[in-house]
């Protein structure tokens, strides 16, 4: 089943890939090309899109159909081949083209007579079919909606104001008096809620809805204006109309989980929920479901954002007022749901929802979506684990029930959901593929017959091979059985051999092309199309030649060597071989072999002149010319001048100017051809008149150096180095300043905020034993803005000053720039093992500790053991201890963490291990109390090498201590400690050795004493 899954995956991907990979993968599955073909047509290709891709592969254009023979694969010997196939006589000459027309007979006969590697052609069952897919990646629903611009999402700002809405500072009020009495004032609301009417004072609008603005301003007016309301009750001969012009932004404040919570305007039209596209909604912290408004203290609404987000109703929208507070509270229970459901996608429940209102959210099931089981993947709560004695589980869901018994399946907080797919297996389809007008799959309907599937299929092709047809037919266990039948009776409606097709059945029927061995045979060398042909009946020597082509072309017959050609002949014993040569001339026209009979495996080799003469004589020229290279010498009288004037540039002004004319060189083999001589001559004068003694004959294998005005006018250099993307060695341009050199350079990298550049500087005219450079400091930042106004040197000539920003660089300056060694990116330390939250964290101060880093991160699990933990940096375990450093915080004993540590906190071992020179040494169960000797006891004791002065433990904290023997109290042992017992190291003594350093030091003792002795009165 594993095969028949990988030829799937196979089929159902080849056509999408490039080229290269296609070729290399039909190549390794050794399938043929008919296979292939029709496997493709059962992903649904067209035979037209399949002639494409193959043309694709190929590397075949259009063109070159029209007017070369068909480049196909010829099949290996033996292979099996099941296309439909023409007849003989259209059938195109089969060629394949020879990469190396230069290729040696000698290889050409071992290519033709040794043959290939037989493949290996099996059949397999294809079943289409699609597992449970892979996990996907899904992002969070609702989150990104909040990427657009708040605009889009505003109350049109052309609309009537909201009645409730309340004046306040800021805002534009507009009064129009008509009628008797007419004029118009645009009055703005003051800091104190005050607006200035003239003529009639001040006026306190601040709180107002447009109800009571008009009500007051009505008041107000009618005491001035008379005509706006008469006394005696009549009809008013003035009107008033109050509006609002410009409205004052709203400022309101935004708390929670967001990405930057402060302070935010907002347009005085905004509500609730269009204000949450100001700060880009909540991050993936936050909560879409509990959106809350707090105006004086109190929460007045709550929002949830997926009743917008999944009918467009906004539930609850509120208009915001002045300094409201809008709070976005932790995300409550989340779920993941992928697979087959409309809408992938990570989502937020509220209490109470379950699976099925998970499934509505996510848009509902896709159709192929398999209802027998989904699975979630849970994460035990922490509650529950001691009870579970697990971590997490997975749980099988009937979706059948959830779906139409209203079955409730309640949800935990990381619960991830999966809808399984159902399978892509079709069980009611025959196949039959070979020697039938359209093969393929077709429907097996109530029943079918192989006559009937033959008929389906527009009956046989020409050369359909009739004795003989098979069936393959799957058996309950999928291992597969063959049935031979007779194809030509079982079309006569016998019914032994007309038999009932069973689902899943594949047929195929034979050419009989296909049944008859081709034969070939090759010519390579110097002919248009080299290749392997198709050896027919009655084809002669001339025949191949002629097919091969270019001899009907003069100028290629007149590069042909044709005084001989060669046929090499496999022997009737298939292992000796014979060349057999023969004159081209003479066949071309129809003489000598021209007739010769081809023979199965016949090699011909056709030579160029090149090949037996000798390849064209050249020259080269190099150096500042605009075409250096090899030039071929092909007249007896070709001079300097001739390939100076090929290599071009000289009549070109400005390069002739940038050329040194006074000197350039012939290089020439003397007449051994091993050694060289230069020949310089003067080029100006060359170029002036040709006809200079100096133009010299050119010989084969000459070589010309012309140089440039550069070789002595070098350029002057200028160095960078530091925190620049490109720091190196540059060519100082005219007026060229510090700025265009960091540009050059490729500007700062990415982490350098401020930097400090140092500008050491040589004068080459005044060179002094006391002072070798000078140097120049500038302080800038990111944006190559100077930060000082004058630039001063820190040694002589004293104090510098350019302009601030255009700064000029000199020959040979050497620029470094310095980041600032206060600024640098987030600094990470790992935490790895039994803490809750294990992982990366960030150093939060140069003090960062290892007992802050791991309160940080949750503190340790119930099965932690710190003593067995560790710290590493830069690859080196830190011997220290862990559990000091936690139990003792900010003391001597807690380490300060640098960035790139990683801590590893183990569980406890139980295990205390013995090593060394003891009888049994190993692995022992650590039991609290016992003693170093009592370990070494259940080792077996100390063996007769051990060194019992050389006994040391080493706990998993990292520290050792060394055993007294002598001592009463050997140290204690701890979980996790390894104990070593060392080799004693003996010397072996030459006893002949030692008695002669003793009787030397003997005799010299009585050498001293004779001396004493002797010296006495």
């Amino acid at each position: 089943m594993r095969t028949l899954f990988i030829i799937c995956l196979f089929i159902s991907g080849l056509f999408s890939q490039n080229n290269a990979d296609i070729k290399q993968k039909i190549k390794d599955s050794g399938l043929s090309e008919s296979q292939i073909r029709q496997m493709a047509k059962q992903r649904g290709m067209s035979d037209a899109e399949i002639d494409v891709k193959a043309q694709e592969i190929k590397g075949e254009s259009s063109e070159s159909e029209a007017t070369q023979p068909v480049i196909e694969d010829i099949p290996e010997v033996g292979e099996q081949d099941v296309s439909v196939e023409l007849p003989e006589s259209t059938v195109e000459d089969i060629i394949q083209i020879d990469e190396q027309p230069q290729e040696s007979i000698e290889s050409v006969i071992e290519d033709i007579v040794e043959g290939d590697e037989l493949d290996i052609v099996e059949e397999e069952l294809v079943l289409e079919t699609q597992g449970q897919p892979g996990r996907q990646a899904v992002n969070y629903f609702g989150y990104n909606i909040f990427q657009r611009d708040p605009a889009i999402f505003q109350s049109s700002v052309f609309g009537a104001v909201d009645p409730d809405y309340n004046i306040g500072p800021g805002d534009e009020i507009i009064i129009m008096l008509w009628g008797e009495t007419q004029f118009r004032q645009v009055l703005t609301v003051d800091r104190e809620g005050f607006v200035f009417i003239p003529e009639v004072g001040q006026v306190f609008v601040n709180g107002l809805t447009m109800d009571l603005l008009e009500s007051k301003m009505f008041k107000v007016l009618s005491q001035r204006y008379s005509s706006l309301l008469r006394s005696n009750g009549g009809n008013a001969t003035t009107f008033l109309d109050i509006s609002l012009g410009n409205l004052r932004p709203l400022r309101v404040i935004v708390l929670g989980e967001v990405a930057q919570p402060g302070a935010y305007q907002v347009s005085p039209s905004t509500t609730l929920f269009s204000s949450l596209y100001y700060f880009n909604g909540p991050t993936t912290l936050g909560s879409l479901r509990d959106i809350r408004l707090i105006r004086s203290g109190k929460q007045i609404a709550s929002i949830d954002f997926y009743d917008y987000l999944l009918s467009g109703k906004k539930i609850n929208d509120v208009r915001l007022q002045l300094d409201d507070t809008i709070f976005l509270p932790t995300r409550a229970k989340t779920v993941t749901i992928s697979g087959e459901i409309n809408r992938p996608a990570i989502y937020e429940l509220k209490e109470g929802e379950s699976l099925q209102d998970l499934i509505r959210m996510s848009g509902g099931l896709r159709v192929s979506a398999y209802l027998d089981r989904a699975q979630i993947d849970r994460i035990v709560p922490p509650e529950e684990r001691d009870a579970l004695e697990m971590d997490r589980m997975f749980i099988d869901v009937d979706l059948n029930n959830v779906l139409n018994k209203n079955q409730l399946i309640e949800l935990k907080d990381g619960d991830n959901i999966q809808i399984f797919s159902i399978l892509d297996l079709r069980q009611n389809i025959v196949e039959i593929s070979g020697a039938v007008v359209r093969p393929g799959r077709f429907d097996i309907g109530e029943s079918i017959r192989l006559r009937e599937l033959v008929l389906k299929a527009d009956s046989l092709v020409g050369d359909a091979y009739l004795d003989r047809v098979d069936v393959v037919r799957i058996n309950p266990d999928f291992t597969e059985k063959l049935i031979e039948l007779n194809l030509g009776l079982a079309m006569e409606e016998n019914p032994q051999h007309n038999i009932q097709l069973e689902p899943l059945d594949r047929v195929t029927v034979y050419g009989t092309t296909a049944m008859i061995p081709r034969k070939y045979v090759s010519i390579s060398g110097y002919v248009k199309t080299p290749g392997r042909y198709l050896l027919r009946e009655n084809m002669t020597l001339y025949d191949l030649i002629f097919k091969a082509g270019g001899f009907t072309d003069e100028e290629f017959l007149k590069t042909t060597y044709r005084q001989r050609a060669e046929l090499v002949r496999v022997s009737d014993d298939s292992v000796t071989k014979e060349i057999v040569p023969f004159n081209l001339d003479l066949l071309l026209s129809k003489q000598g072999m021209a007739d010769e009979q081809l023979k199965p495996n016949d090699a011909i080799r056709i030579y160029s002149i090149t090949e037996i003469k000798g390849s064209t004589k050249y020259a080269s020229i190099s150096g500042h010319v605009k075409r250096p290279g090899q030039y071929e010498i092909y007249e007896e009288n070709m001079t300097l001048y001739d390939l100076i004037f090929k290599a071009g540039g000289f009549t070109d002004e400005e390069w002739k100017n940038q050329t040194f004319l006074g000197r350039a060189d012939l290089i020439r083999f003397d007449d051994d051809r091993i050694t060289q001589t230069i020949v310089p001559f003067n080029l100006g004068e060359i170029l002036d008149h040709a006809e200079s003694a100096q133009n010299l004959q050119l010989l084969p294998g000459d070589e010309i150096r012309v140089y440039s005005q550069r070789v002595f006018n070098a350029e002057k250099p200028i160095s960078i180095t530091g925190v620049v993307k490109n720091p190196g060695q540059y060519t100082l341009k005219t007026g060229m300043s510090l700025k265009d050199l960091i540009l050059e350079a490729g500007g700062l990298s990415e982490t350098v905020y401020k930097y400090r550049i140092d500008i050491a500087r040589i004068d080459p005219l005044e060179v002094s034993e006391h002072q070798y450079a000078e140097t120049i400091t500038l302080d800038m930042d990111e944006t190559f803005s100077v930060s000082n106004i004058e630039y001063e040197s820190t040694e002589n000539p004293g104090k510098i000053t350019q302009p601030r920003n255009g700064f000029k660089l000199q020959p040979y300056d050497y620029i470094s720039v310095r980041p600032d060694p206060y600024f640098s990116m987030q600094r990470i330390i790992t935490v790895n093992g039994a803490v809750f939250y294990p992982g990366d964290y960030t150093i939060l101060s140069p003090v960062e500790t290892i007992s802050s880093v791991i309160e940080r991160a949750g503190g340790l699990r119930p099965n932690a053991y710190a003593d067995a933990s560790m710290l590493v940096r830069e690859g080196q375990n830190i011997n220290l201890s862990i559990s000091d450093a936690i139990e003792k915080p900010y003391s001597k004993h807690d380490f300060i963490v640098l960035a790139e540590d990683i801590i590893t906190i183990n569980v406890r071992p139980n295990v205390v291990a013995v090593f060394g020179e003891v009888h049994n040494p190993g692995l022992f169960k650590y039991l609290p109390g016992l003693s170093m000797r009592d370990y070494i006891r259940k080792a077996g004791g100390f063996t007769s090498n051990a060194d019992r002065r050389d006994v040391w433990i080493r706990y998993a904290s990292g520290e050792g201590k060394k055993f007294n023997r002598y001592s009463l109290f050997s140290p204690p042992v701890k979980d996790g400690a390894v104990i070593t017992v060392d080799r004693e190291v003996r010397e072996e003594i030459d006893k002949t050795e030692f008695a002669k350093e003793i009787t030397a030091i003997l005799a010299s003792m009585a050498q001293v004493i004779a001396i004493i002795i002797l010296a006495q009165p």
